[in-house]
């Protein structure tokens, strides 16, 4: 004898967002909201949006690929923002790459303070003779800050 899946039960009658049916319910701890013809159209409609938190707000919005991280412009502009400033700061925590980043500062500094006085030619406005005197110059020299040896180029 098969089992009667309505015996001791009574049905929960619940009516379909979609097209407005009445339909049954036989659990106890119902959520449904549609009836069974419209389960598989609402299914395809939910998944067609995403839902996606941003990752810097936080705030869940609609997008149409799951590669979208961020709500807004603003947002991005912001978390490029945060992270440059996160990489300077762990660059500028360690002294070496500190020493070699201030010096870099300060010799092109001084480089366009010659510029604007004159007394440096621009990279454009060397002549063939100087450029063949700096290729000679391609023995390995110590580096200044820290004391290695190293091939120039360029």
């Amino acid at each position: 004898m098969a089992r009667n899946p309505l015996r001791g039960a009574m049905a929960k009658m619940l009516t379909c967002r979609t097209c407005g049916r009445d339909f049954g319910s036989f659990r106890r701890t119902c959520r449904r909201a549609y009836c069974r013809r419209c389960t598989a159209k609402a299914n395809k409609e939910i998944a067609r949006t995403l839902r996606v938190a941003c990752k810097e707000c936080g705030k869940t919005f609609s997008a149409k690929a799951r590669t979208v991280r961020y709500c807004s412009d603003a947002c991005r502009s912001a978390s490029a923002r945060r992270r440059d400033s996160e990489y300077k700061r762990r660059r500028m925590a360690d002294p070496e790459k500190r020493a070699l980043m201030l010096a870099r500062t300060r010799v092109a500094a001084a480089a366009r303070r010659a510029r604007e006085r004159g007394d440096e030619p621009t990279r454009a406005g060397r002549d063939v003779k100087s450029l063949k005197r700096n290729a000679k110059a391609a023995e390995p020299r110590a580096c200044a800050l820290c004391g290695r040896d190293f091939a120039p180029y360029g």
